[in-house]
């Protein structure tokens, strides 16, 4: 006999699924996600020495976006964009785009 609903086999797995997610905070698909408890995490500070262009680019990065589509956004030219995420990968002491990306969202930036 069968423990499952319309036939196709997933729904006792749903279920459990989202009991044992909402039971770790997290939430159903198009739901706000759980926010954990606590103070929030401090501003980095080495993002105090970065000018509001280099904030701009920083936060385009944190998007996903490449050098070509940063520099369409911000009105650059496409070399000046990659001029741009060099310095920051320099300021931040970031050894690459996905730790910019990291650094973005954890600001806020992104």
């Amino acid at each position: 006999m069968s423990r499952t609903r319309g036939g196709c086999g997933l729904w006792p797995f749903r279920r459990d699924g989202l009991r044992l997610s909402t039971r770790l905070g997290g939430a159903p698909l198009g739901h706000e996600p759980a926010r954990r408890a606590g103070p929030a995490p401090a501003p980095d500070p080495r993002l105090d020495r970065l000018t509001t262009r280099e904030r701009e680019v920083l936060a385009r990065v944190g998007l996903g976006e490449s050098n070509q589509e940063i520099a369409a956004a911000l009105f650059l030219s496409p070399a000046t964009a990659r001029t741009y995420v060099g310095r920051l990968l320099g300021k931040l002491q970031a050894r690459d785009r996905t730790q910019l990306a990291v650094l973005a969202h954890r600001a806020g930036l992104a």
